[in-house]
């Protein structure tokens, strides 16, 4: 894992900046997905944070992170997955990290504001 990754999730627009988040990559790819992440957060020092909020796209790793650390917040990206878990049910989920802007007059006036037509 390495310098791709972050450059992938810019490329498609994942709001990484460097300053406010930290992006966490497996140091060999044949470790197993599911138990780096979840040793990752049982090791992390949590009084650190207000909240921690783990983006996720495999339900396998979403389960076995609900069970072993249940206080981290967790949003399912609802994307491709292996299939070897079902989903997670009672999650918030997302299908992009597309951040749309507004023209400051359409926020300020209560009776308009961004269309919810044809959005997801």
């Amino acid at each position: 894992m390495g310098l791709g990754s972050p450059e992938v999730l810019r490329k498609w627009n994942f709001p990484l900046d460097g300053k406010k988040d930290h992006l966490v990559l497996k140091p060999h790819r044949g470790m197993d997905d599911a138990e780096f992440k979840r040793d990752w957060f049982v090791n992390l020092n949590k009084a650190n944070y207000e909240v921690i909020w783990f983006f996720e796209n495999e339900p396998v790793n979403i389960h076995l992170i609900r069970d072993d650390v249940p206080e981290i917040d967790i949003i399912f990206f609802d994307s491709t997955h292996s299939g070897r878990a079902p989903e997670p049910e009672n999650l918030p989920r997302i299908k992009h990290f597309v951040i749309e802007s507004y023209p400051t007059e359409l926020l300020k006036t209560p009776s308009r504001g961004p269309s919810t037509k044809g959005g997801e």
